[in-house]
């Protein structure tokens, strides 16, 4: 009877052991996190502006053929309190619209043809000066699209400069 007990128990305590020392299929630790969610922050000299996080749509849209281009790619979203936040490409023949990365662009003196940002009236007779760096840009609808904005802006009436800063990570519609 004792043989019977002692078996049990160790059958019970292998099951067990089993149970906590195995690996499911979805225990792969290199996956990465699922992502958290689409964004984009805005800091001018280091203070939120406003988060763009909600309604975002960042597609590929069709050009009159009367311009030369097919298409501009453009990242607008609308923070639900009518403040929207817009950024383009230049013009491009490009279908779908895509950069390699790593890369970056420089944007200087009149920026508001490519980022408008409400709450922030960037003056474009200043020597606005702007870094894009482009860390991942998918080709595909829900691909990853993670960029970085920074660089010197002018308000309107400022003489002074502020440090802007735009973290988009979004997915491409």
């Amino acid at each position: 009877m004792k043989r019977i007990v002692l078996a049990i128990c160790l059958l019970i305590l292998t099951v067990i052991l089993v149970l906590f020392t195995s690996c499911g299929g979805d225990d792969n630790s290199n996956t990465p996190p699922p992502a958290s969610g689409e964004f984009i922050e805005v800091t001018l000299d280091s203070n939120p502006i406003l988060d763009f996080s909600q309604n975002i749509l960042a597609q590929d849209n069709p050009l009159p053929q009367s311009s030369g281009f097919s298409n501009i790619f453009t990242i607008e979203s609308n923070n639900g309190a009518s403040s929207t936040f817009y950024f383009s490409s230049t013009p491009s023949n490009q279908t779908p619209f895509v950069v390699n990365v790593p890369s970056t662009e420089t944007i200087s003196g009149s920026v508001s043809n490519r980022l408008r940002i409400d709450g922030i009236d960037i003056d474009d007779a200043q020597p606005n000066n702007l870094t894009i760096t482009y860390s991942a840009f998918g080709a595909n609808t829900g691909d990853a699209m993670t960029l970085n904005i920074s660089g010197t802006i002018f308000e309107v009436g400022s003489t002074s400069s502020s440090t802007l800063n735009v973290d988009l990570d979004i997915l491409r519609d």
